[in-house]
């Protein structure tokens, strides 16, 4: 029995030596564990802190989007204001060209009215060195008639040229 004691002990003793080293292997792997479990913490906190700039530059890209797109509105508009005061500018170029060609026409239309006019003017224009001499071939009542009538004349030339 002392042999089967001391058996029994010996047993007891591998036992427990097998015991504390498996006790330290589960300290160890929890260990392990633990540290993974760490670095695992630090790697989400890691990813949690980029995902987070991602986010604030997701948010500039937008505001940077939305001013982009509020500038490019804001030219269209000027552009199309721009295009509108240029066909403004051609119609009224338009309207001077026509204005100027009625104007020339006009000007061509009273020279011809001012030359036919001259015309019927000089009709009216005597020669005082043929009247005078007219005169002196009268005789003295056919000469006073002679020169009412030219004075008649010289008055209606007169109210015809002014």
């Amino acid at each position: 029995m002392i042999k089967e004691s001391t058996k029994n002990v010996k047993d007891g003793v591998e036992l427990a030596q097998e015991s504390k080293t498996g006790m330290v292997n589960i300290t160890e792997g929890a260990q392990k564990s633990a540290d993974m479990i760490t670095d695992l913490a630090a790697a989400l906190d890691q990813q949690t802190n980029a995902i987070k700039e991602m986010e604030k530059a997701c948010k500039n890209i937008t505001e940077m989007s939305q001013s982009i797109s509020a500038a490019t509105e804001e030219q269209t508009t000027n552009a199309k204001q721009t295009s509108d005061a240029i066909e403004s500018v051609n119609e009224i170029t338009q309207q001077a060209a026509s204005s100027a060609e009625q104007m020339a026409s006009s000007t061509e239309e009273l020279s011809s009215m001012a030359q036919q006019l001259e015309g019927l003017v000089a009709m009216f224009k005597l020669d005082t060195a043929d009247v005078k001499q007219e005169e002196r071939k009268l005789p003295g009542l056919e000469a006073k008639k002679f020169k009412k009538v030219k004075k008649a004349k010289e008055d209606n030339l007169l109210r015809v040229t002014h």
